[in-house]
């Protein structure tokens, strides 16, 4: 009960308006090209700087400027087909997804893992027979702690050393380096299964004002430019949707990391057998995840001297994000 009640506080945290409204009186003698070359300029300059939510609010935004101007269709229609109008509307498109798979209730969940701090639940997919969603929620003592548990996933050669499905070197970008949207392969052991090999894209959804981050990792569409090709002797694909939310509790010290993995099985396992491999597979994901902190957190970890370092301005960033003062 707990845990759900904290699931609707952070779930109504993100439901919020994310962004502050940026619908100012309009400048003296606006008129609805103006506003759309100005929406287009600046929805083009978050997009570079992988700042979704922030383009998404920028779209909204010169929508409703267009309104109060009672401007033609025209100009609604030249701004939903422009580029960077159809990269918003997918982008919001995939945001509310990872948002509402990460943070949605109903009836269907199964508990696993109960404890004080952490919970584990799982439940087949309502609308795929075949997949099968493993929900874990943990709350942390405070931001700092969310910030170790970032840490751990963001230095990615370090991921064998807490993940034992990953092979080295972990995951390994294969786009631009950028800390808010990027693409990357890993190659992974499963136990009885065998190694598979995992191309996905990763895009982070963040606002500074609400403090949290909505991380997205999905398949990479076959379609995309960075898809790796099909080779003869090849891992099999692994096919599975992660969705990740990283919060600051608002009136509280401590901090909340929902995760939600949805994995996809070629047949429909009998309930009693989804079950029994959940109740095996959650308690063994939970401890994966309290043992990130730990391990970051000592003294001594490798983690440290990145943390230090930051040479991607992640953490920095980070910081930003969760209202914190910048780590020296």
């Amino acid at each position: 009960e707990r845990m759900d009640r904290i699931i609707s506080e952070v779930k109504a945290q993100l439901e919020e308006p994310v962004i502050p409204g940026t619908s100012e009186a309009l400048p003296q003698g606006s008129t609805p090209e103006t506003v759309l070359q100005t929406a287009l300029s600046a929805a083009t300059a978050q997009l570079e700087a992988k700042e979704a939510l922030q383009a998404i609010a920028t779209v909204r935004d010169a929508e409703e400027k267009l309104r109060s101007l009672k401007a033609e269709a025209s100009f609604f229609d030249r701004l939903r087909d422009s580029a960077p109008g159809n990269e918003v509307r997918q982008l919001q498109q995939r945001y509310e997804n990872a948002k509402n798979t990460a943070l949605g209730g109903g009836s269907g969940w199964n508990c696993v893992v109960e404890r004080p701090e952490a919970c584990a639940w799982y439940m087949r997919h309502p609308d795929d027979p075949l997949s099968v969603l493993m929900r874990v929620v943990v709350v942390l003592p405070t931001v700092d702690h969310l910030k170790s548990f970032v840490a751990a996933g963001e230095e990615r050669d370090l991921w064998p050393l807490w993940n034992p499905v990953v092979l080295p070197p972990g995951p390994q970008i294969i786009s631009a380096q950028h800390n808010w949207a990027f693409v990357s392969k890993t190659n992974l052991k499963v136990a009885v299964m065998g190694r598979f090999l995992s191309v996905t894209r990763v895009q982070r959804y963040f606002s500074k004002e609400r403090r949290f981050i909505v991380e997205e990792t999905a398949d990479l569409p076959e379609d995309h430019p960075l898809q790796l090709p099909y080779e003869k002797g090849q891992p099999a694909r692994l096919r599975s949707e992660v969705y990740s939310v990283f919060a600051r509790r608002a009136q509280h010290p401590s901090s909340v990391v929902v995760n939600v993995s949805r994995f996809t099985t070629p047949f429909r396992a009998p309930d009693m057998v989804l079950g029994l491999c959940c109740r095996v597979m959650l308690p063994q994901i939970l401890n994966t995840v309290l043992k990130q902190v730990e391990l970051v957190e000592d003294p001594a970890s490798p983690w440290q001297p990145r943390l230090r370092a930051d040479a991607t301005g992640f953490y920095r960033g980070f910081e930003e994000v969760m209202g914190m003062p910048h780590s020296s």
